[in-house]
């Protein structure tokens, strides 16, 4: 019997020292709590500065939803245009001069000569097209939850619960904004992810692009040989540990600063391209080409305002460049709010081309396939984010008008209760009234029929609650 109650007390220990020892290794979590009271007029502004981001939200609906469908519209013609002319499983043994400016579908292996190096940690990989640094750092994260409750008196109390973890993120966290920063701080990050990407990789007797090789994301790990032994950063060794390399203390758990540190590479293998050929190398088959006989020809005469690109070569080089540099030099010289507005529609209807690589060897079929998923994918995005910047946008604007009942003592809270559920029922139907409105106006040319049923779905939306109101109306013998 003695025995039995000392197993007891030795199994109770063993579970209050185990408790101990995690409790030990994982770091408390405080919990702070504030406060905040706001009265009537406090809360009707807010509504007031809610109403103008919805305006806002609303107003850049129209240019992202008419683009968008206008982008759509154009990649159906240049699917069309691109599936007749193109030229099917040519080889890229040699760059052959008839197929200059053609869109061409060609089957090969890539393959790099010059090593990828990642000079700041001294990792280098062989014939591969890109090298990836993927960096977490162990830091403390600050999570927020908010509570809101109405006043009698048309106010808010709001209790913010600010609670604190440590989990492995690949941004470095600014703790200098945490509510509670005693004990809680973070520190900086001695290095941040990348990716190193080839600047021109071979293909057969041809090059491929830097367009094309960002498309290139069959990532895997590095073999062991080509790791070192460890790292130097940030004044601590990171030895290489089950192919990652990370600054833990085997048996002490993660520390906050602690870093991990994993490689990846793309290697060269087999790919496909469908992409026009440009001498020894490629560019995109854009929907504002010249096209004449299966050829990309210069622009007719009087058909670009300042003729900038004299020749077919001068062309095919323009649409090589990289559209999104040139995005981004409107961006910073944006000036009113017209040019923000042009800038989304510019934005939505970049990249209208077809400059495809598949990491396979693949049928051109295949390929038309893959592109034209990945447009509508891009297009279905955009046409839900346009219908809800209308609904929010909307709701927004609207919810003022019930806000300030407010006012009203103890009901008034109430009223705007109600209020806000009819405002949601209201901008849920101006909106999918608008959005028709919009995506049958941007079809109206290209495909009327289309354009036809979206417009009778927006009348149904108008009529059909108008004659069921006259119903209920209507006097019943």
């Amino acid at each position: 019997m003695a025995c039995s109650r000392g197993s007891s007390w030795l199994l109770l220990l063993g579970l209050a020292a185990a408790v101990a020892a995690q409790e030990a290794q994982e770091p408390e979590q405080l919990v702070v709590v504030r406060t905040q009271h706001t009265n009537v007029f406090q809360e009707i502004g807010k509504e007031f500065a809610g109403a103008a981001v919805g305006f806002f939200l609303f107003l850049f609906a129209f240019p992202l939803l008419w683009s968008n469908e206008r982008r759509q519209a154009k990649m159906w013609q240049l699917f069309g245009r691109a599936r007749s002319m193109v030229k099917v499983d040519v080889s890229s043994d040699k760059v052959d001069a008839d197929n200059e400016a053609s869109l061409v579908h060609m089957q090969g292996v890539a393959y790099n000569d010059k090593p990828l190096k990642d000079t700041e940690c001294g990792v280098q990989v062989v014939n591969s097209a890109r090298l990836s640094r993927d960096v977490q750092m162990y830091q403390w994260v600050e999570h927020s939850k908010e509570e809101e409750r109405d006043t009698m008196t048309g106010g808010k109390e709001k209790v913010t619960t600010y609670s604190y973890s440590t989990e492995w993120k690949p941004l470095a966290i600014d703790s200098s904004d945490f509510q509670e920063q005693m004990g809680h701080q973070n520190p900086p990050m001695p290095i941040q992810g990348k990716v190193i990407s080839a600047e021109m990789l071979t293909f057969g007797a041809f090059q491929l692009s830097p367009k094309l090789i960002a498309q290139m994301t069959n990532f895997q790990a590095l073999d062991t040989a080509e790791l070192p032994q460890q790292l130097l950063l940030g004044g601590r060794v990171l030895p290489l540990q089950a192919g990652e390399y990370s600054s833990e203390t085997k048996g002490a758990g993660p520390q906050v600063g602690d870093l991990r540190v994993v490689f990846k590479k793309v290697p060269c293998a087999d790919a496909t391209v469908l992409a026009v050929q440009h001498q020894s190398s490629f560019a995109p088959l854009k929907y504002d080409m010249n096209v004449k006989a299966g050829r990309v020809v210069r622009p007719e005469p009087g058909s670009e305002p300042l003729l900038s690109h004299a020749s077919t070569a001068g062309v095919l080089e323009a649409a090589s460049k990289d559209e999104d540099l040139e995005l981004g030099e409107k961006l910073k010289n944006l000036d009113g709010c017209c040019a923000a507005l042009g800038l989304c529609g510019s934005l939505v209807e970049s990249h209208e081309e077809i400059c495809a690589l598949a990491e396979e060897n693949t049928s051109a079929q295949a390929m038309f396939q893959m592109i034209e998923s990945q447009q509508k994918l891009i297009h279905t995005v955009l046409q839900v984010v346009g219908f809800f910047m209308l609904f929010i946008g909307l709701n927004l604007m609207f919810a003022v008008i019930p806000a300030l009942f407010r006012i009203i003592p103890l009901v008034g809270t109430w009223v705007q209760f109600f209020g806000n559920f009819l405002v949601g029922i209201a901008s849920m139907l101006l909106a999918v009234f608008l959005w028709c409105i919009t995506v049958a106006a941007a079809w109206l040319a290209a495909r009327p029929l289309k354009a036809g049923v979206l417009i009778c779905i927006a009348c149904a939306i108008v009529c059909v609650p108008t004659y069921l109101s006259a119903q209920q109306q209507a006097p019943h013998w």
